[in-house]
């Protein structure tokens, strides 16, 4: 087994069911103050990284951050709370480069409402992708 997955075993092994249970406590704080959102909104359209588009062959400037983990900072809150979610390439103007892609989020269990909006924004947006090298 990899080094780097079994770095934190330590930490699991001296969890303790009450630590456990703060941080569902938490996630569950995290998903009302989410679901007040969709009061007022049908969707939430959020940044996916907090920095502009780079090459699609990389790297990720992550050097710009203290912590490497800060560059998927959008993305973290609705990995935990269950909230469906889809990360869609935003294009510049007439075609130019990316300057990144947004991320669309939806009240939990409506993963059809992001399917279907992902699906209709891709749908308008022109296809200059790089082709995959397989």
């Amino acid at each position: 087994v990899d080094k780097s997955l079994t770095r934190s075993w330590k930490f699991y092994e001296d969890l303790r069911v009450t630590q456990l249970g703060d941080v569902y406590k938490d996630v569950h704080k995290l998903n009302c103050a989410i679901d007040t959102i969709f009061e007022s909104y049908d969707v939430i359209a959020s940044p996916v990284m907090p920095i502009r588009a780079f090459k699609a062959e990389g790297p990720v400037p992550i050097e710009k951050f203290a912590n490497p983990l800060h560059v998927v900072g959008f993305l973290t809150p609705f990995n935990f709370s269950g909230h469906p979610a889809a990360s869609i390439r935003f294009e510049g103007k007439n075609g130019a480069q990316p300057i990144g892609a947004i991320q669309l989020i939806g009240p939990r269990h409506q993963d059809d409402v992001i399917l279907e909006l992902s699906s209709l924004y891709e749908s308008k947006i022109t296809n200059n992708w790089p082709s995959a090298k397989l």
